[in-house]
């Protein structure tokens, strides 16, 4: 998902000029030609002098009517601005209670406009109403039937009913701890639909030497969810490679 790496919200008019064997594509031109977009700052809110304060955002998206929705993750809330910039209202608040949430870390629209707050632990989407009020909550379940462990959280797409999950499942043990990271198909109870990456490490305790690659894997952090239901995933950290699901 995009990260919005600044404490000011603007917003910009862009005018634009694995289970068998399955093709492997060399891309060696580019597939549409160059455009160049010309950007005009149409509003800015947050920063010196504004009477929003913001805080860490993480996601933005917009609706059909114009308004624009920003997560906050310090804040733990979304601002909901109008086609002019008005701060509208904050949807959520920190807490465990119904419509509450503790660092958010994406979020996504549902077909009926709820926005769901996607929480980093434990691994669950907070579902909140346009006007504010809770709608419910899809906890994750990847557990497969094992009991026990913990589920985190990373990012979280959604285009229709097409929820798109990563994060990871970890697994105490006596001697060590599995940790299973994940690219998943979610429905609307919690549970795997689809798994279509994952990766297993096995990390001793309570010493242990370990690749990074065993704590990050690029894909629970760097996948996208097509308009067309299409999943993009990258398909290692050490090769210029993208894997493509239906």
């Amino acid at each position: 998902m995009r990260t919005v790496m600044t404490f000011v919200l603007a917003l910009l008019l862009a005018t634009p000029a694995l289970a068998a064997e399955v093709p492997e594509i060399a891309n060696t031109v580019p597939a549409h030609d160059p455009v160049t977009l010309q950007l005009e700052e149409l509003w800015r809110r947050g920063g010196e002098g504004d009477d929003v304060m913001i805080g860490l955002p993480v996601e933005a998206m917009s609706d059909p009517e114009g308004r624009v929705y920003l997560a906050d993750q310090q804040l733990c809330q979304a601002f909901v601005f109008g086609p002019d910039g008005a701060l509208l209202r904050t949807l959520g608040r920190q807490g465990e209670g119904p419509g509450e949430v503790s660092g958010p870390v994406d979020m996504v629209r549902f077909p009926d406009g709820t926005v769901g707050l996607a929480e980093f632990f434990p691994g669950k989407i907070v579902k909140i109403g346009t006007d504010g009020l809770p709608a419910g909550e899809v906890t994750v379940d990847v557990g497969r039937g094992e009991t026990g462990g913990f589920t985190i959280q990373t990012m979280a797409e959604m285009q229709g009913d097409h929820l798109l999950m990563a994060g990871s499942r970890s697994e105490p043990g006596e001697k060590f701890t599995v940790r299973t990271h994940f690219l998943a198909a979610i429905g609307p109870d919690g549970k795997e639909t689809v798994r279509y990456m994952e990766q297993v490490s096995r990390i001793q305790r309570p010493h242990s030497v370990v690749h990074e690659n065993d704590f990050v894997p690029a894909f629970p952090l760097a996948s996208a969810l097509g308009p067309d239901g299409r999943v993009y995933t990258p398909a290692d950290r050490e090769h210029y490679a993208v894997n493509v699901f239906l």
